[in-house]
């Protein structure tokens, strides 16, 4: 057993603004499975964008949860204000092959068709739900809105998702490609650490940023 060498050091969270907190915890918690979520508006626009802070957390029923942050300004971001106007969501998770194309997504705005051919994907009809799916993504779960919660200040917070999964999409086999993200621009793949720089800022985390 290897002996630890330091006793563990004490954080004060309630002394930390809010990019402070966001280094330690994405620092720390590693690594976080790579959301890409599908979202319509009620017109049909179709936008797609990344996210980090996914986990299945519920058996019956069965329940995905994510949170989008919202901006210094506490804006929401497309994603959130979509699924609160159509109460669905495609939750993909990616793998080695689209994990380039899953960050060059983390840009604010922009919906169909622009984003999704720009980021090269192919899509197809969802099963339970009206809207579509990646047919790349080696996992995709329909959801529908189970619940909404709206956390932190008016300038800046989180909408925190929960959806229910009515269908799944699974590729079989490719369960040890999936990647999670470590930390900016790192990124683990089948226990192997890729370098992927965001395109846009490579000194913003993207999930964050969008």
């Amino acid at each position: 057993m290897t002996p630890i060498s330091s006793a563990p050091n004490s954080i004060d969270f309630t002394r930390l603004d809010h990019s402070e907190v966001n280094e330690i915890l994405t620092r720390l918690v590693v690594p976080r499975p790579i959301g890409w979520v599908l979202t319509g508006d009620g017109k049909g626009h179709l936008n797609l964008a990344p996210f980090s802070s996914v986990a299945p957390v519920c058996n019956d029923p069965p329940l995905l949860v994510f949170s989008a942050e919202r901006s210094g300004q506490g804006v929401r971001k497309t994603t959130a204000n979509n699924i609160l106007e159509t109460q669905e969501f495609v939750m993909h998770l990616v793998d080695r092959t689209m994990l380039e194309k899953a960050i060059a997504t983390a840009l604010p705005g922009d919906s169909f068709p622009n984003k999704l051919l720009d980021a090269g994907v192919v899509t197809a009809p969802c099963k339970r739900i009206g809207l579509r799916r990646i047919v790349q993504c080696p996992t995709a779960f329909e959801c529908r809105l189970f619940r909404h919660i709206s956390v932190g200040s008016d300038d800046s917070g989180a909408d925190i998702f929960l959806g229910r999964i009515v269908a799944v999409w699974e590729r079989i086999g490719v369960v040890a490609d999936t990647v999670g993200a470590l930390e900016i621009n790192a990124y683990l793949v089948g226990g192997a650490r890729v370098f992927v720089p965001n395109p846009n800022d490579s000194t913003i985390d993207p999930f964050v940023a969008l």
